[in-house]
């Protein structure tokens, strides 16, 4: 199956882009080199702030009822 630049621009764009967006950030600290206990505690407070997001919640409730979530960035 050929994947379109197109297709996975907007693939991307419907998934959860606050979490895409501090997963990115965190790969360029560690490839930059950042001490590993600096990303580790880093991540945690990601996971923490991305946990409290409306599109958690909504992921959260979508995985239960087992539906496809929807994801708004938030």
């Amino acid at each position: 199956m050929a994947v379109t630049t197109t297709g996975a621009a907007e693939s991307e764009g419907a998934g959860p882009t606050a979490a895409y967006g501090e997963v990115k950030g965190l790969l360029r600290d560690a490839a930059a080199g950042a001490d590993l206990r600096a990303v580790l505690e880093r991540e945690a407070a990601v996971q923490e702030r991305l946990g409290a997001t409306r599109d958690h919640r909504a992921a959260v409730r979508s995985f239960l009822a087992k539906e496809k979530p929807s994801f708004e960035g938030h």
